[in-house]
């Protein structure tokens, strides 16, 4: 769960404040060689790319909660059960008519 939060994290902010770093630098060295417009597209598309988290976030919340597991889990149990449940071997308690009925249906296969 937090290597998946941190890759939201790297993925989303990271291009946004590598641009405002590059930037950053250009302003302190003085070098500005017409570059503004191109970096001003590049840093649009980062902050576009940053609001990602906002619907990524409760996503991944959501699919690491406690909850969600637990649905999932009871998903794959009850596909394994439904595999290998059987008339024949299932041990439950029950009354002597079912099991004669079980009996029959074990007899004929």
């Amino acid at each position: 769960m937090a290597v998946a939060v941190l890759m939201v994290f790297v993925m989303c902010f990271a291009p946004t404040n590598g641009i405002l770093l590059y930037h950053c630098f250009l302003l302190a060295t003085g070098f500005n060689s017409g570059e503004g417009d191109s970096s001003y597209a590049a840093y649009l598309m980062a902050v576009c790319l940053g609001s990602a988290s906002v619907f990524l976030d409760p996503l991944l919340y959501y699919y690491g909660s406690s909850q969600c597991r637990e649905q999932i889990r009871s998903v794959f149990k009850r596909d394994k059960a439904e595999k290998t449940a059987s008339p024949c071997n299932t041990q439950t308690k029950s009354t002597s008519l079912t099991r004669n009925l079980l009996a029959v249906k074990c007899e004929e296969n």
